[in-house]
């Protein structure tokens, strides 16, 4: 059913998303050949996707022929770059490593990482191409989603989080932005470059870290640990964003001395 869901097309965007790729594409080739080292088996199509982590695009394997994505994090930039993103060679091996471990445990509605490499001064991390795009891409041309579509999203985000928790892990960025959808309206959880991983039920966690309008109160406060419920509240906070077009309080100020 949620297959009948579909990203619009920018098509006077999509020429200079093309041209992007390959320009990217042949300074990722040149940049191999005279370090005299293979360029990564992967041809970029388009960009599908950037922020202060870097740029992600649409590619296709050169030998398998499999879509997949391909996000580009400078490693240059990681020191620069805004706070919670995912900037830095730590949070991107965290996130290969909790989508590895969350891979071979079997969980579902996961976004899968295929493969990672160092290509000059980037890292490439190959995931699952969703061809829908993301939840808050659907939303944009109407600012929220029909009815119908919001309960089918809702619980097959619950049954991600039900799988990230039964690992031993908290995610702390759940929101419409990290929810994709794949060709055929399946829904994955993305984005895993914040999420700490909890030895037992009984541990908490005490690093403050997400995105304010969705985070549950106590993630404002350093001096408060907290486990997996902060999810719940980030799930609550995402389920009221689907249906109204924005999350909670997001007309709000918040203020928190400790984040700048």
């Amino acid at each position: 059913m949620l297959s009948q869901l579909a990203p619009v097309d920018y098509s006077s965007t999509k020429s200079k998303a093309i041209d992007d790729a390959r320009k990217t594409q042949a300074s990722v080739s040149k940049e191999c050949t005279d370090a005299g080292k293979a360029p990564p088996p992967y041809e970029l199509l388009e960009l599908i996707g950037k922020g202060s982590f870097g740029r992600v695009y649409k590619a296709t394997g050169t030998s398998s022929g499999q879509l997949v994505a391909v996000k580009i994090i400078s490693i240059e930039e990681g020191d620069t770059l805004e706070p919670g993103a995912v900037d830095t060679v730590s949070d991107i091996l965290k996130e290969v490593n909790t989508l590895t471990l969350l891979s071979e445990r079997g969980a579902r509605n996961i976004n899968a990482v295929i493969d990672t490499s160092l290509v000059g001064q980037s890292v490439w991390m190959v995931t699952e191409y969703c061809a829908g795009g993301s939840v808050a891409s659907l939303m944009r041309p109407t600012g929220s989603l029909p009815e119908k579509w919001i309960i089918p999203i809702l619980r097959e985000v619950a049954e991600a989080i039900y799988w990230v928790h039964r690992r031993g892990i908290i995610h702390r960025d759940i929101k419409c932005a990290n929810i994709l959808v794949t060709e055929t309206g399946g829904i994955q959880l993305c984005d895993f470059g914040v999420a700490g991983i909890i030895e037992t039920k009984f541990d908490k966690r005490r690093t403050v870290t997400g995105t304010l309008h969705w985070m549950a109160p106590e993630l404002f406060d350093s001096n408060v640990s907290y486990g997996t419920e902060v999810d719940i509240w980030a799930f609550g906070s995402m389920a009221y964003e689907v249906a109204s077009g924005l999350p909670p309080n997001a007309t709000t100020r918040i203020d928190i001395p400790h984040f700048g």
